[in-house]
């Protein structure tokens, strides 16, 4: 019965960690001014092929998705 209760503890644990994790990565990318478009898109940047490189990457949907 200990064995079971310490895994399973363990196994939340390990789960509660990996939550926190992929949240703090999460808030630190955000908290980034550059946009990864802009350097896909290339020095020339024109407002439509930024578009285009946002479209491309899926930033322009919103971060749920």
């Amino acid at each position: 019965m200990n064995r079971v209760r310490f895994l399973t503890s363990r196994l939340l644990q390990t789960l509660l960690v990996l939550v926190l994790i992929t949240f703090i990565t999460f808030a630190i990318f955000q908290l980034f001014p550059s946009d990864p478009a802009q350097l896909a898109c290339g020095k020339p940047c024109t407002p439509e092929s930024l578009a285009r490189a946002r479209a491309y990457m899926g930033f322009d949907k919103s971060w749920y998705l």
